[in-house]
């Protein structure tokens, strides 16, 4: 799964579960399937979905009456997942419904990447420094995301599976991050480059090596989600320094996917994943708006959103084998709220 960007301060959650049954749905598109559903929160008045399993689960992360909590939606309803005390967020989810994410310690502190599994929250714990965040997990229940070494100057992508976290990253390296992880064990994430201040290569790990991905000709790039045939998106810069532009890597090539919507002028495009049927996700944005979008056999579509509001802007984070998407929708302006979103792409062919 993916890492995240998110809109609203961190706050303080206190223990307790609620649920919410408040989610409402847009009218019917073609062959009666419903094309946005709004999932709701945990009874605070926001929320943000991250990730989808191929069982339909959701995952991500609402305001309560009394802070954040990572939930899980299953069937309609939302439930939470708990905290190591305070506030907690949830990135991603495998196909058995295990959870991960990361979670603040009461009376403040710093962040612990967690897995849920079966109702219990483990701390995944550090590579010696005071955080951590996890970003995916595959089938086999190895979660990746980046963690601080001692001293918290430097954060490494690391590899968390039976129970030790692995670093990534060789002894010296500058920061890393692991996004996304597939059932192989083929790890996708970004670091960046010694003495080039602040250009970063997407990279693909697997069996103890990591391999860099290039660039559409610019300084950075980025890697975020690889599927199951290990296929991998990211965004890269160009050589024209026009933005930041989306590519697919597969067989030891990159190529630029080509994202624009007419109705939408962007600065970069930001894919956020790609299924097992090759299709993409992710938004365009430009300064603090944005639109999601699914790219398929070379077609970008407009995944729309609630319209309730006079600028509305969505975002999309993943997407399933199913055609089943999931994201955010909220206004441009900063006070909009934010609420948490299921798109079923079926629904957009004609």
């Amino acid at each position: 799964m993916r890492s995240v960007r998110h809109r609203i301060a961190l706050g303080v959650l206190i223990a307790g579960a609620a649920c919410s049954d408040d989610s409402g749905t847009e009218p019917t598109g073609p062959s009666g399937c419903v094309p946005l559903t709004a999932l709701g929160t945990l009874g605070g008045d926001e929320s943000w979905a991250t990730g989808i399993n191929e069982r339909g689960q959701v995952v991500g992360t609402s305001t309560t009456g009394s802070g954040l909590r990572a939930f899980l939606w299953d069937g309609g309803v939302m439930t939470a997942l708990g905290t190591f005390g305070g506030s907690s967020w949830g990135t991603a989810i495998n196909d058995s419904g295990w959870v991960v994410g990361f979670s603040y310690p009461a009376q403040g502190g710093n962040e612990h990447a967690f897995l849920w599994r079966n109702g219990v929250m483990t701390d995944l714990g550090t590579l010696g420094g005071s955080t951590s965040r996890a970003n995916g997990i595959n089938s086999a229940g190895w979660v990746v995301g980046s963690s601080h070494l001692p001293g918290d100057t430097i954060r490494h992508a690391f590899l968390w599976r039976d129970g030790v976290m692995i670093d990534l990253s060789a002894p010296g390296d500058r920061d890393s991050e692991a996004l996304a992880i597939n059932s192989a064990g083929q790890i996708v994430g970004w670091r960046q480059l010694p003495g080039i201040d602040p250009a970063t290569r997407a990279f693909v790990w697997q069996n103890g090596m990591m391999t860099e991905l290039g660039t559409l000709g610019g300084l950075s790039s980025e890697a975020t989600d690889i599927n199951e045939a290990g296929r991998i998106v990211g965004s890269s810069s160009t050589l024209d320094g026009s933005g930041s532009r989306a590519f697919v890597w597969e067989n030891g090539v990159m190529t630029e996917l080509g994202v624009s919507l007419p109705s939408f002028a962007h600065e970069a495009v930001v894919p956020r994943a790609i299924d097992s049927n090759g299709r993409v996700v992710g938004y365009l944005e430009w300064i603090n708006t944005g639109r999601a979008f699914v790219w398929e056999d070379g077609v970008v579509t407009d995944l729309g959103g609630l319209e309730d509001l006079a600028e509305e802007v969505t975002w999309a984070h993943d997407i399933n084998s199913a055609g089943l998407a999931v994201g955010y929708y909220g206004g441009a302006d900063a006070d909009d709220l934010v609420g948490a979103i299921l798109w079923d792409v079926s629904c957009l062919s004609p």
